[in-house]
């Protein structure tokens, strides 16, 4: 439809990303498309992660068990005919640099969240798991990753001066980071997406999800507290992220440096909030 926009939101994880979309998520007509890329992982892994009996725990995850990155360009590319907004959220490590199959149509939107609180979070998000299995989680490099697309969509794709949007920003200022973003990418803006309504269990009615996306809910809590909130809050201890004085892994930390660069350069360019 000639009035349909479309919006691909990349990011960290534990940058908030879930939480931004319960917001655009409040757009009329709207559909969210929400991380398919860990289906897309999920079944190019399959179950290769380290270990075996902290799995017992869990609950079957039954897939799609043919969907791969192809899938993913077509899914995002269907034309999906009474929508108005067709919003996308996925973690940028996910695309596994395969550049040429983002899909076409879409408005790139970029989110993080200083590396010490996202990848502090990240760890403290995937509990579960023994040590191993988090590390092997938690350490490839989401901003690098992160930084690589923001590069080839500004370059090859030719989209000036995508939206980069700190976390922190949209939590201190929700109502000016929402309106300065949507002005930004030509959708509207309104009070309507400063709150939502609370789910549990499942996801919300304009959302499609993998069925591994709702069983890590399920299971582990991952998307418990942005999928039960009503509204933007700056709680510490929900967010997840550690304190300046808790003692941090020498494995982490080397994992938060690693992740600066990329971090820096990126925050050079992101939206300013200033009300």
């Amino acid at each position: 439809m000639a009035t349909q926009k479309r919006v691909l939101v990349w990011s960290t994880p534990r940058s908030l990303s879930t939480v931004l979309m319960r917001a655009l998520s409040q757009l009329p007509d709207s559909l969210i498309i929400h991380e398919y890329l860990l289906l897309v992982g999920f079944n190019e892994a399959g179950e290769q992660l380290p270990g075996t009996e902290w799995k017992s725990g869990l609950s079957d995850k039954a897939t799609e068990q043919g969907f791969n990155i192809k899938s993913w360009k077509e899914m995002y590319e269907q034309p999906y005919p009474g929508k108005s907004f067709i919003l996308g959220k996925e973690i940028s490590d996910g695309l596994g640099g395969r550049m040429e199959m983002i899909p076409e149509g879409y408005t790139h939107v970029f989110l993080m969240r200083h590396p010490f609180k996202s990848i502090t979070s990240h760890w403290k998000s995937v509990s579960y798991f023994p040590d191993d299995v988090r590390i092997s989680m938690v350490k490839r490099n989401q901003f690098k990753a992160l930084a690589g697309i923001y590069d080839y969509v500004t370059t090859t794709l030719g989209q000036p001066a995508p939206v980069v949007l700190d976390a922190d920003d949209l939590l201190a200022k929700p109502a000016e980071a929402l309106r300065l973003l949507c002005q930004a990418i030509g959708m509207p803006f309104s009070q309507d997406l400063l709150r939502w309504e609370q789910v549990k269990g499942e996801s919300p009615s304009n959302y499609l999800s993998p069925s591994i996306l709702l069983s890590n809910t399920k299971d582990l809590g991952i998307f418990k507290s942005a999928f039960e909130s009503t509204c933007f809050h700056s709680n510490q201890a929900t967010s997840g992220a550690a304190k300046e004085e808790d003692a941090i892994k020498p494995e982490l930390q080397q994992l938060i440096q690693d992740a600066l660069p990329y971090y820096n350069y990126l925050y050079e360019h992101r939206l300013i909030i200033t009300a």
